[in-house]
């Protein structure tokens, strides 16, 4: 998640994954999670400007697979 944050935004201040878990809730399917990440400061690689009215800050989330050669 830190690599895709790094990607998409330009010299943020701060980067904090605040969820990091299985996507099921009883556990059945380890192999897929959910991240979620907090990025304040910066700009978005678009030139964009970080955060929205209500919040300074961005919160992307992305779901990852485990597959036999890694995370994708």
């Amino acid at each position: 998640m830190r690599a895709i944050v790094a990607r998409g935004y330009v010299q943020p201040d701060e980067i904090e994954i605040v969820y990091a878990g299985n996507n099921s809730f009883d556990g059945s399917n380890p192999h897929v999670w959910y991240v979620i990440a907090c990025v304040w400061g910066g700009r978005r690689a678009d030139g964009s400007p970080v955060g929205t009215e209500k919040h300074d800050y961005d919160q992307p989330g992305l779901f990852f697979l485990n597959t036999k050669e890694g995370w994708v």
